[in-house]
């Protein structure tokens, strides 16, 4: 399907409608039965939970149906819960060349508030809850679209598919959503007059002998006759080189690679007098290799005809994401079933059960008199009470003696009417348990887990409706991976709608406005909204109500039993336990907490009011210390002055005594020491006699000598 075709070249275009037509032959018969499974499943959740063939038996019997469905209860209550669930997206920025922080994020979401107030997400997410949960899976289409009547300029919008059985996906696709596949289509029913205004002819006289079809291209809806197109996209490879771009260029471009054709645009983009040199493409010696990117284009088939030529779509993702519920794969077969297709028996044996109770009820009173036919009277005013035996006349006539056999006949006697079985009461009981067993969902108002026991507490309540929201949890899961490939589909048709200049209103992490302006003289350019400079992700927020309530309750109780806690839900924390309360203007309300809480952060922090009465405390003591060392200093003071004044007073009565004691100690030590100068004196004297003459002292040594 690489080439691609006109008109007027025929063998071409039979080729393309044999291939389109087999491709949804393959489809067909792959998806058959999850196709009638669908069908079946939608009925009996919303319409008739009663089958056709057990319908039909009791009818047979003569007992009236009636028919209490219970699994459109339990698909509405999830629905519900999904209609809570916050779906966030975020996009981060993933350029490698131009690390320099942008407001491409913020504007992304900026964008996607706007497509989704455009789409009316909350009619698309319910109409696909329904098909998913209710018939197993369910189709979303990203699409773009005039913002007006007299507009050239588009958007990108998504809607869910009135009619998912209409549309097809290739059978070789693997992921989920199946947009890793080759192809999909979806057919579109058009009334004659709308065919024929649109291609010009009258579908009836479409052409023959190119190949047999695999569809019914013509159907009577509302006894009126439609005919089907076939809006087929299919991915080609385009046969062409890729050049990885040298930094410069890179960063000025905004692209790692371009083919031959991407960076001729980009080199006439450039102005003259940029001092950068753009050189030829054959002058390089870049590196390069084949292209495995493909294009997507689109065929209009009718049963053997194509109905106009083929068109090359700028986006490159599949426009119809598949939305799969909870599917299995058996031997490479995927096997798609309704939320409650495992309950399904269990509602048609409950079903039964109500209508043989309730016909027995209704034909208590109708056995209750008993007669030979003999007997009855001929009279049409005494058949009356034969008639109606449920009522009770006081009087019946009747014939007592029987001409023919010659006998007399008894009187007419009432039976008792036997009572309802009890077994049968029970077993309406349990097939409703069974139901709830089977799904996982349990009595969330009287709290009753797995029937073993009913307990009306809040928290058995809370614990109910969270196991059964748990059991749900595979098609929430699911949901939200092929809503992944819706946002990457919407981010593939956003740079290719917003091309003109256009001013947004963002908002930053915490709630801020600003103003960012696309495609101006500077800033933002639609190029620069390329899909591949991103990573998108997206994520549940609080999910379930009871699950939401619940985290509530544990967190208050908690925050109860540790004063820590408590005070930092009080501050940091606050968004958090915001986030776990369903009120109208939460995400506001978040958003100024938040901004509130960075102001703070940016202020001088606030002394704790436990440590600042200990401060006053200790501030009031140290006054009160400081005041009682002032007292005791003027008290020094004034006692150093007292005794001041005291000792000058002593010092003069001392002083008249000390100098008389002067006076005799002068006196004392002037007479010792005359006293001492005569005993020097005399001793002088006495050793000067003592010693000997120098006669002596010769005489002395001769002697010494001579010894």
């Amino acid at each position: 399907m690489a080439y691609i075709p006109k008109q007027s070249d025929d063998k071409k275009v039979k080729d393309i409608v044999i291939k389109v037509n087999n491709s949804i032959k393959d489809w067909s018969e792959y998806f058959e039965q999850n196709i009638r499974r669908f069908k079946d499943s939608m009925r009996r959740n919303f319409v008739d939970s009663v089958s056709d063939e057990m319908r039909a038996t009791l009818s047979s019997n003569r007992i009236a149906v009636f028919s209490c469905n219970e699994m459109e209860a339990y698909i509405s209550r999830i629905r519900g819960d999904i209609s809570f669930t916050d779906m966030g997206v975020q996009v981060e920025q993933a350029d490698e060349i131009n690390s320099q922080p942008s407001q491409a994020p913020e504007l992304f979401n900026a964008i996607f508030e706007k497509i989704w107030y455009n789409s009316d997400i909350d009619t698309v997410n319910a109409q696909t809850t329904m098909f998913m949960l209710g018939g197993g899976w369910s189709v979303v289409k990203a699409k773009t679209k005039y913002v007006s009547d007299d507009s050239f300029s588009t958007e990108p919008y998504i809607e869910a598919v009135a009619d998912p059985t209409l549309c097809g996906f290739d059978v070789g696709a693997k992921k989920i959503h199946k947009g890793d596949g080759e192809y999909c289509f979806q057919f579109i029913p058009y009334t004659e007059e709308d065919f024929e205004s649109e291609f010009g002819f009258n579908p009836r006289a479409r052409s023959k002998g190119y190949s047999s079809t695999s569809f019914p291209w013509q159907a009577n809806i509302g006894g009126k006759p439609f005919y089907y197109v076939c809006d087929f996209y299919c991915k080609v490879a385009d046969p062409t080189f890729i050049y990885k771009m040298p930094p410069t260029i890179a960063a000025m471009s905004g692209k790692n690679t371009m083919t031959a054709s991407e960076y001729r645009e980009f080199k006439q983009s450039v102005p003259a007098n940029s001092p950068v040199v753009i050189p030829d493409l054959a002058t390089t010696k870049w590196p390069k290799r084949k292209s495995q990117n493909k294009s997507l284009y689109r065929y209009k088939v009718h049963g053997e005809r194509l109905l106009e030529e083929a068109t090359k779509l700028e986006s490159n993702e599949l426009p119809l994401i598949f939305i799969d519920g909870n599917s299995v794969t058996v031997d490479g077969k995927q096997t798609t079933r309704s939320y409650t297709y495992n309950i399904q028996e269990a509602q048609e044996v409950k079903d039964v059960l109500y209508s043989v109770t309730i016909d027995g009820l209704l034909n208590q009173g109708k056995a209750q008199v008993m007669m030979p036919e003999a007997g009855l009277p001929t009279d049409e005013k005494d058949l009356v009470p034969y008639q109606n035996p449920q009522v009770s006349y006081p009087l019946m006539v009747y014939k007592d003696y029987d001409a023919v056999n010659k006998r007399p006949i008894a009187p007419p006697s009432r039976t008792t009417p036997e009572p309802i079985s009890q077994e049968l009461l029970n077993e309406k009981d349990m097939s409703r348990q069974l139901m709830a067993n089977a799904l996982g969902s349990y009595d969330a108002q009287q709290g009753n887990i797995g029937g073993l026991g009913s307990d009306i507490s809040g928290k058995a309540i809370l614990a109910g409706a969270a196991q059964s929201n748990n059991a749900a949890k595979p098609y929430l899961v699911n949901f939200t991976s092929c809503y992944r490939q819706i946002i990457k589909a919407l981010m593939d048709l956003i740079p290719l709608c917003y091309r003109e200049l256009a001013v947004f209103t963002v908002k930053d992490s915490i709630g801020q406005e600003s103003k960012v302006t696309l495609n101006g003289s500077a800033g933002l350019q639609y190029t620069d909204l390329a899909p591949n400079k991103y990573n998108v992700y997206v994520s549940l927020g609080s999910s379930f109500e009871a699950q939401r309530e619940k985290s509530l309750q544990t967190l208050t109780s908690l925050s109860q039993s540790n004063p820590m806690l408590q005070q930092i839900l009080a501050g940091q924390g606050l968004p958090f336990l915001l986030k776990n309360v369903e009120i109208n203007g939460k995400s506001e309300l978040i958003a100024m907490v938040e901004q509130q809480l960075e102001q703070q952060q940016n202020q001088p922090p606030q002394p704790d009011p436990a440590i600042m009465k200990i401060q006053e405390q200790m501030q009031a003591n140290q006054n009160t210390a400081t005041k009682n060392a002032q007292d005791y200093d003027i008290a020094q003071q004034e006692l150093q002055l007292r005794e001041k004044e005291l000792g000058i007073k002593a010092i003069a009565t001392h002083s008249k005594a000390s100098n008389e004691t002067a006076n005799t100690l002068i006196k004392s030590t002037v007479t010792a020491h005359n006293a001492a100068s005569d005993i020097e004196k005399a001793n002088l004297e006495r050793d000067k006699m003592s010693e000997p003459t120098p006669d002596a002292k010769l005489d002395f040594v001769e002697s010494m000598h001579g010894n």
